[in-house]
Parts: C-alpha cells; sequence; structure tokens
C-alpha cells in the first residue's frame, strides 16, 4: 500500500490516449486501543509488539510498534498509573501514535533472612555493645527482587536488646515493614564475665620505711566463664590498696 504515480493508456475513437493518475498512500483512520497493563513494582512489562490498523481506504492490517523506554522512576512507584507512547509507521512515512497505561501494583515483602558471612560481632565480654554487632538483612518481595539493609538502617526496628544487661544471653528481634507487610527475624547475643583473676607481683616487693609503692610489673589476667584469658590494656583498669611504708614487716597488699 504504497503511493505513486501511474499511467494508464487506451484507446478513444481509435486514437490512442493515455491519462496519468496519482495514487496517494493510504493513511491510518483508527488504531485498536488497548486496556490497562498491570505489573508488579519494579518489572517492566511485556508491552504489545503490534496493533491492529484501520486504513483509510477500508483495509485493516497488523503492524509492528515502536515504544518509547519505560523510566525507572514510573516502574518503581508503586499504586501509580503511567501512559507509555509508542509510533506506527504510515505509509507515507509519518508515524501514528500509540498509548498504553501501566499499572504499577506495589510489590509485597515476602521475607527477610541474614546475608550469608555479614553477621559478627555477636559475643562480647565484660559488656554488651551495640556498635560491635555488624550483619546485612535481606528483604525479598513477590516481584523476585531482594534489597539488602545493613543492620543500622534506620527502616529496621531493634527490639529485645539491653546495653546494660548483665544477662550472659539476649535474644533481638530484628524486623523490617513494608507496605503494612512486617517480617522479621532473631538475632543471638553471648556475654562472658570473669570468673577469676590472676595477679602477677610487682617487680619490687621490698621496701624502706617511707619510700613509695612501685607498681611495676604487676599484672592483671582476667579467666572468662568460657576460659578466655586477657589483660586488661588500660593501666588504669586496677588499684592497689594495703600498701603503708610505715609499717615494718611482711604483709599482703590488694590489687
Amino acid at each position: 500500500m504504497t503511493g505513486g504515480v501511474i499511467t494508464v493508456k487506451g484507446q478513444a475513437a481509435g486514437k490512442e490516449v493515455s491519462v496519468r493518475c496519482i495514487v496517494k498512500a493510504p493513511t491510518i483512520d483508527t488504531i485498536d486501543e488497548y486496556g490497562t497493563i498491570d505489573t508488579l513494582e519494579g518489572i517492566v512489562p511485556e508491552l504489545p509488539a503490534s496493533a491492529e490498523i484501520h486504513w483509510n481506504n477500508g483495509i485493516q492490517t497488523t503492524e509492528e510498534i515502536e515504544w518509547d523506554d519505560i523510566k525507572d522512576t514510573d516502574i518503581n512507584s508503586p499504586d501509580s498509573t503511567f501512559t507509555v507512547s509508542g509510533r506506527i509507521k504510515e505509509r507515507d512515512g509519518t508515524y501514528g501514535k500509540v498509548s498504553v497505561k501501566i499499572h504499577v501494583i506495589p510489590k509485597s515483602l515476602t521475607g527477610i533472612s541474614w546475608k550469608k558471612d555479614t553477621v559478627s560481632g555477636t559475643v562480647f565480654y565484660d559488656n554488651y555493645s551495640w556498635a560491635q554487632i555488624k550483619g546485612v538483612v535481606v528483604a525479598t518481595y513477590d516481584n523476585g527482587t531482594s534489597e539488602e539493609l545493613d543492620i543500622n538502617d534506620k527502616r529496621l526496628d531493634i527490639s529485645g536488646y539491653d546495653e546494660a544487661s548483665t544477662s550472659t544471653s539476649q535474644l533481638v528481634n530484628v524486623s523490617y515493614t513494608y507496605e503494612e507487610v512486617t517480617k522479621s527475624i532473631d538475632l543471638s547475643l553471648t556475654l562472658h564475665l570473669p570468673k577469676s583473676i590472676v595477679v602477677t607481683a610487682p617487680a619490687k616487693t621490698s621496701y624502706y620505711e617511707g619510700q613509695t609503692l612501685d607498681e611495676a610489673g604487676i599484672t592483671l589476667t582476667l579467666i572468662y566463664d568460657d576460659g578466655a584469658e586477657m589483660v586488661p590494656e588500660d593501666a588504669a583498669s586496677h588499684t592497689v590498696s594495703g600498701f603503708d611504708s610505715s609499717l615494718i614487716g611482711a604483709y599482703p597488699v590488694t590489687v
């Protein structure tokens, strides 16, 4: 169905005659419309590849559609409807416009889990400290996508954690809510406390009356309930009492 020029020849009154005819290319009369296409948030739908075209010469054909790209902002806007435009090439080289509406259905949260090998810092000595804990939560959705959230992400709700607790264990609940759907997972914390102290005596243990105590060489080793041994790095972690240089004789001091 392309236009052009043709010459029609014939005879009239015994003479040869010709007529030059200009054939115009048909134009689009109407294009069958499409209903609204539903798609899940974040999922680009498959758009119609072709459309039924009604031409002004009465002929109906099926023609391919060239669609515009779908914007990420549109497809990731839950519970919204937007329009995608397209074109169908007409016989005269111009383009007929088509469009379709896309309705974005909000994705639904299906579950959360810990990302493999990301949870650490859940065993403590002496006291709990949230700053020590590391981990990444993976949220999964019904559209096949997933999202990673650091344990300190403000969108996560933390409950059951007590920084000041002296209990040897805590079960912390981590939950995430998306579009009114909430999923949660647990995080187990363990606290180890000292059960005994081993003291190494100072290098100097003999004094003359009036001398001051020399604490050089004193070390403390903390023995924890799991058998771990630690030497405090802070020199102020211990105090000595009971030393009196005015007393003559041998006597113990307390560290």
